[in-house]
């Protein structure tokens, strides 16, 4: 007998009935490959990686839902073949960059695309403080029931123009077929920082300053000229007054740099309720949560709110729900005030100004004390983002079936930028406003066939989808603020500048595929998509992305019966072509903007022309294209006891986006002209392998897996035009790996002077970089091929043990071969008229230690860059210590049917690496450009967190 469930829903009456949720078993459903109409299909709970054919990857929530602070996908580094992941930043929801199996561009994105229930999920980063937030900051990683990396050749060509750089397909929690069920989650953790530098105390800033001037100055009685300021009770050396009184040095010894460092913490709690029968189902969860960083105060609070439905109105027709809210405020403290910190806040600067009390600034501009600029400035941004879905589904007689999908996607972003007169003396105050709107369109239909006949099986879809993205920003910069605390209705009394960005563009795609089954030992799939897009010029706008795989499921066969070693032998090959769209916005267009910018960095009337042409427009743009190979073969030995996947890859990337020079009497501010051109091809194997070491009669488990990717990107072919591509401190030719550095080889110091050597790159002679000007040091760089951002491996080793409730997991990861350049290193290793520096310039180079560290007062090298500051970065890391408890449902003396579990985590313990810097999984850092290119520069930028975070689960 039926019974009917009334939900309000909005102001939306919805009839949820209780018989037939699903016209399939979920668990009956193919899992193999992921159809167009994903977003209707569940996974179970007790899929495996090995129910998987293919080089495609599944993580279930267990795997994902233990991240507190971060980003949910730094917690899948170490566990996924082919996909490379490196947190940016230490503030609660810092951007993580994943590559799946490596670059595959070098001006277009490499990023993956983030798929949602079936929906393409914006993932833009926001710019705040000098820190990226990643889009998927919103999503709690306790709403995540699986994640799908797919990285296989038919898949990407599944998603056409954005498949080239792999797809992260996220499958959230929905009312699960288990009767009603109320949970309660709550976290806490603490975090710090898991490095700190080493630098100067006062006393030996002072010492090393003198003694690199002597350096320079050989034979000189006065001391460096270093314009610190002076007043009464603090003196760097003896000071005359106006009125000719004389002060003898008086030193202070602050310590910004640990002031710097505090405790982080977390607060996190989770509440869901799911009601569930054969018919209809209801998922509602909220959260909240308060993250503040180990870096000296900065905050981050979020709400979440989701409420997923779905029913069978009738017994042919389904339709569904999807709507996710998330509200945000993060109040974060300048990326900057950390680099400050180690430069320009010298240790011999005061907390306390006589005249501003809590106050001290260098040269009367540049604010230096930390504590001031927490009183008298913030960084504010507050926002919110709503993702949403509905969808109905249809079953036509003899196997067939309609259905539709709309979406909508909407991020606001308000950004509050203020700074006190004493903070931004020279411009007496400043107030930024600005704001974010990002919108997302989406629409999916198809048709679809399935049917099964003997041993013979047949699903086929075709279907059209649109996509309609819109974002605009703006900025308002109010110099001269005159109130001591304002906010954004204050008023200025000088000049007022703005600027704007706006962006806009659509994707029109047709797609269909259709996959066969022979007695489930045999399976060939077909697919095409065609994309068209406003990215594209209007005469290379549509383009056809084809893709096809064959699998053998060779353990079927009747000549593997009587091999009983063998559980699961799979062999299997794909092919396929994919697009990289992950490029600017009206590239292909002509366009007009303003002026160079004036020696302040902002537009003016006057000395530059208002309005002016900047880009060369070119009809014929188009995506990067990329065709992929992969073949591999899935094996089980010992009924599954032992199980795993070896694979191989070849993904050729070509049609790069290339900035072509253009002759500047075309009079185009850009050089260039953004053209298709070029080839890059990136291979490797890929491993894993779980085994089942010890499964005993007394419930004591241990369950061992690895992952292991090598990989190569070489940059096999550039238009004759294009002898090279270069980026800041990267430099990629034909022939070689992408992303080599392009520096001046160290040589060391020479002894009888202490300057700085270098090797020249043509004979090899050992040149005096102190005696090179500008143009002649730069002459003399080397290109260092075989050192790149990129490691050659990465991979990690998880061991599991279980007895009864109890659970422990240990997870080791590790990245070898990869270089980075340490930019903040190379500041911190010269001294000069306000700069302090590492403590190892100590046993800097003089006249009678000399030694091969450098130590000149404002030498020329202050401000250049060699091999000295590029190190091997390799490291082995305990990325993650989990120990769980469920606690026996007898355990109060009655019977209890829910699940009661307690957790203790922590994460990015220990790190084994000879790497001087903070962070040796720094593919990308803050300061790094987001192109394949520009990777591997590290400023000071601080390292991700060390959490410890204790938690419980109680379901009701």
């Amino acid at each position: 007998m039926n019974r009917r469930l009334l939900i309000v829903v909005l102001p939306i009456w919805i009839i949820i009935s209780s018989e037939g949720l699903f016209a399939k078993n979920p668990a009956s459903q193919t899992t193999d490959t992921i159809t167009p109409r994903e977003w209707s299909v569940i996974l179970p709970d007790t899929i495996t990686q090995t129910d998987l054919t293919g080089p495609d990857f599944y993580l279930g929530s267990k795997d994902i839902s233990r991240q507190i602070g971060m980003d949910f996908t730094s917690g899948m580094e170490g566990l996924v073949p082919g996909l490379d992941v490196s947190p940016v930043g230490a503030e609660p929801g810092s951007y993580v960059r994943m590559l799946i199996r490596g670059g595959t561009s070098v001006n277009a994105g490499s990023d993956p695309l983030i798929v949602i229930d079936g929906v393409p999920f914006d993932n833009a980063t926001l710019d705040v403080g000098g820190y990226r937030f990643s889009g998927l900051g919103a999503l709690e990683a306790d709403d995540i029931k699986s994640v799908q990396i797919l990285k296989g050749a038919a898949s990407a060509a599944k998603y056409g123009s954005r498949g080239a750089n792999g797809v992260i397909y996220i499958t959230t929690h929905r009312g699960e077929n288990t009767g009603n069920t109320l949970q309660l989650t709550y976290r806490q953790g603490i975090s710090n920082t898991p490095k700190k530098r080493d630098l100067l105390d006062a006393g030996q800033f002072m010492s090393v300053l003198n003694r690199a001037y002597q350096n320079s100055n050989p034979g000189a009685t006065d001391q460096p000229p270093i314009n610190l300021h002076t007043f009464e009770g603090f003196y760097a050396k003896e000071y005359t007054d106006n009125d000719g009184i004389t002060h003898q040095p008086n030193l202070t010894a602050t310590n910004w740099y640990e002031d710097m460092h505090m405790t982080g913490n977390s607060h996190y709690i989770r509440g869901t309720f799911q009601m569930s029968d054969q018919n209809a189902s209801l998922f509602l969860g909220a959260s909240a949560r308060r993250d503040k960083s180990y870096l000296y105060d900065g905050t981050y609070d979020r709400g979440n709110i989701r409420l997923n439905i779905s029913n069978h109105v009738t017994n042919r027709m389904k339709i569904g729900l999807n709507l996710y809210l998330s509200a945000n405020r993060r109040d974060v403290k300048s990326k900057s005030w950390f680099e400050t910190a180690q430069t320009t806040a010298l240790p011999v600067y005061p907390v306390n100004h006589p005249d501003r009390p809590a106050f001290f600034w260098y040269n009367q501009d540049h604010p230096v004390n930390i504590v001031a600029l927490n009183q008298h400035s913030w960084d504010l941004t507050e926002g919110m983002r709503t993702f949403n879905t509905a969808f109905a589904q249809y079953e036509l007689p003899l196997g067939f079936s309609v259905g539709s999908r709309w979406s909508f996607d909407y991020q606001y972003f308000r950004r509050e930028d203020y700074k006190h007169p004493y903070v931004a003396p020279a411009e007496n105050g400043l107030l930024v406003i600005g704001r974010i709107n990002r919108s997302n369109w989406t629409s999916d239909q198809f048709i679809s066939f399935e049917r099964s006949m003997d041993a013979h099986k047949i699903d086929a879809t075709a279907g059209f989808a649109l996509e309609n993205y819109v974002f605009d920003g703006n900025n308002i910069y109010n110099p001269g603020m005159t109130l001591l605390f304002v906010h954004s209705n204050g008023e200025s009394n000088q000049r007022r500048l703005a600027w704007t960005e706006a962006g806009h563009n659509r994707f029109y795609s047709a797609y269909g595929n259709v996959s066969y089954q022979y007695n489930d030992k045999y399976h060939i799939a077909l697919n095409i998509r065609s994309d068209a897009s406003s990215k594209f010029g209007k005469n290379n706008r549509n383009h056809l992305f084809p893709g096809g795989r064959f699998a053998w499921s060779i353990d079927k066969e009747d000549f593997m019966q009587e091999v009983p070693l063998v559980s699961r032998l799979k062999i299997f090959a794909e092919y396929g072509i994919a697009g990289n769209a992950m490029m600017g916005h009206f590239l292909h267009k002509s366009s007009l903007g303003q002026g160079e910018r004036n020696f302040d960095g902002y537009y003016r009337y006057g000395t530059y022309p208002a309005v002016v042409p900047v880009n060369m427009g070119n009809s014929y743009l188009g995506p990067e294209r990329s065709a992929r190979f992969d073949a591999g073969l899935g094996f089980g030995l010992l009924e599954d006891r032992i199980s795993g996947e070896i694979q191989y890859f070849n993904i050729r990337s070509y049609d790069l986006l290339l900035p072509m020079p253009i002759s500047m009497l075309y009079g185009y501010e850009n050089s260039f002209r953004w053209e298709n051109g070029g080839e890059l091809v990136t291979s490797g194997l890929e491993l894993f392998l779980s085994a089942g070491l010890v499964n005993t009669a007394n419930h004591f488990t241990w369950q061992l897996d690895l992952s292991f990717t090598s990989l190569a990107t070489e940059l096999s072919s550039l238009p004759a035009e294009l002898p090279y591509l270069e980026g800041y401190f990267n430099r990629t030719s034909p022939g070689n790996q992408l992303g080599g550095y392009f520096v001046a080889e160290w040589a060391g110091v020479d002894p009888e002077t202490g300057h700085e050597l270098i090797t020249d790159p043509v004979t090899g002679e050992v040149i005096d970089a102190e005696t090179l000007n500008e143009e002649a040091f730069r002459a003399a760089a080397t290109y260092f091929p075989d050192k790149t951002p990129y490691p050659k491996w990465y991979g990690g080793i998880r061991n599991k043990f279980s007895y009864r409730g109890l659970e422990l997991s240990v997870l080791f990861t590790s990245r070898q071969g990869h270089y980075l350049l340490d930019m903040g290193e190379q500041s911190l290793s010269y001294v000069g008229s306000a700069s302090t520096g590492l403590a190892s310039l100590v046993d800097g180079w003089s006249t009678t230690n000399q030694t091969n560290t450098p130590l000149l007062y404002d030498t020329k090298m202050s401000q250049r860059m060699t091999s000295r500051f590029l190190h091997d970065a390799s490291y082995v890391r305990l990325q993650e210590l989990s120990l769980s408890y469920t606690l026996p449902k007898s355990l109060f003396g009655w019977s209890y049917d829910r699940d009661i579990i307690i957790s203790l985590t922590g994460r990015n313990l220990i790190t084994w690496t000879d790497f001087p810097g903070y962070d040796p999984n720094g593919l990308y850092s803050a300061y790094s450009s987001m192109s394949g290119l520009d990777a591997g520069l590290l400023m000071f930028d601080p390292p991700a967190p060390r959490m410890v975070i204790v938690g419980f689960t109680l379901g009701l």
